[in-house]
């Protein structure tokens, strides 16, 4: 099989996925990084992984959330394991660490790939990672060239997750397996407050309820394993931990841009109120 790439600079690229661009890029991004550790007594030269905790697990739940998606898929050594909408590569770094997996990740934002790959590189975990710009929607890789694959609070921003699922099928081996930690509808129907860390408003907002999340990955072809509601698991967990009197230097704050506070505030309202809930959910590719 060969692999199909795409570029997301082209004038295929949509008008939705230039939206998730432009939220979450953001120029100088590696200096202010490095600015932070250094604050947090940190040095970008000398620094080993666990330094990179506070900074890169930049979802719901934190660490927990990773640790406990990567018990879920059990990556053994050597398996090769796709994080779809990566970030700055916390995910691959402790699948790759923890683990011992080949993780390729892939996101959109040109910034957050650049970053987890000079973090994976100063870390000593370049040789196990590897951080490509591309879209859930079109990866750039070959059919049943995984052993497994986490979506991780990715699926908030994408409309078209039918395809997302599919792809993420497509990719898989058979007998591979698929994670997803998402920011889902709740059981309060009201409009949720914005900005939020994944939106600035609801035009590039797009929840569906776990049930529309079950019958689309089944649609796709996958079995449904597990699924756990982790609410619970976050009210003390970064991102969204209350944050006064300020934010310590180093915290998923750093990539949210100037309104964090606001944004992290929003998120924990609505959580609060029932509005989303944070879901974690198994599939098999039969």
């Amino acid at each position: 099989m060969t692999t199909t790439r795409h570029s997301i600079f082209d004038q295929s690229a949509s008008r939705a996925e230039a939206a998730v661009m432009g939220h979450y890029g953001s120029e100088g991004l590696i200096a202010r990084v490095f600015d932070a550790l250094r604050a947090a007594g940190i040095d970008p030269d000398a620094m080993g992984p666990d330094d990179l905790v506070p900074l890169e697990h930049m979802h719901t739940g934190g660490i927990n959330a990773t640790r406990r998606v990567l018990s879920a898929l059990r990556p053994e050594p050597g398996q090769h394991l796709v994080d779809i909408g990566c970030g700055i590569g916390g995910v691959a770094r402790a699948a790759a660490r923890g683990h011992g997996a080949r993780v390729t990740g892939i996101d959109l934002t040109t910034d957050f790939v650049e970053l987890a790959t000079e973090l994976s590189r100063r870390t000593g975990l370049g040789q196990l990672t590897g951080f490509l710009v591309g879209s859930a929607l079109r990866l750039p890789l070959a059919e049943c060239s995984a052993d497994c694959a986490v979506l991780m609070h990715v699926g908030m921003n994408i409309e078209d997750k039918e395809r997302m699922f599919s792809e993420a099928f497509r990719i898989l081996r058979p007998g591979g397996k698929l994670a997803l930690c998402d920011i889902m509808l709740g059981p309060l129907a009201e409009p949720l407050a914005y900005p939020v860390p994944w939106a600035a408003t609801a035009e590039t907002s797009h929840l569906a309820t776990p049930e529309a999340y079950r019958d689309l990955a089944v649609d796709a072809g996958f079995a449904p394993i597990s699924e756990l509601d982790y609410y619970t698991e976050t009210l003390s967990a970064a991102p969204i931990a209350r944050a006064e009197p300020g934010f310590q230097p180093l915290g998923p704050h750093l990539l949210m841009g100037p309104d964090a506070r606001r944004k992290i505030a929003n998120h924990r309202a609505n959580l609060d109120a029932g509005r989303v809930l944070p879901v974690q959910m198994v599939f098999a590719r039969p």
